[in-house]
């Protein structure tokens, strides 16, 4: 699980207007963070086509451990402290 999606979950589970700034903290690491991945892969010759598509597969990985991470915490809430 993402440490920042579970961050993110967290504070929106503090109220909404955290959770919003959570979320936009999240989308602008994003964008260094899919060129870390893309650039190298253009540097090495992989086409720009495949890098993007290698960037955009690893960034779903962020959405999909944000879907398991808030079942885990409405499903188990009683058990969290502070959640």
């Amino acid at each position: 699980m993402h440490p920042t999606l579970t961050i993110f979950l967290l504070s929106l589970m503090a109220g909404l207007g955290t959770g919003m700034g959570g979320l936009i903290a999240i989308l602008l690491h994003n964008i260094p963070e899919g060129m870390a991945t893309a650039l190298p892969l253009c540097k090495s010759g992989v086409s720009r086509w495949d890098s993007f598509r290698v960037a955009f597969l690893s960034g779903l990985a962020e959405p999909v451990g944000a879907l398991l991470a808030a079942f885990f915490l409405t499903s188990f809430q009683n058990f969290i402290p502070g959640a």
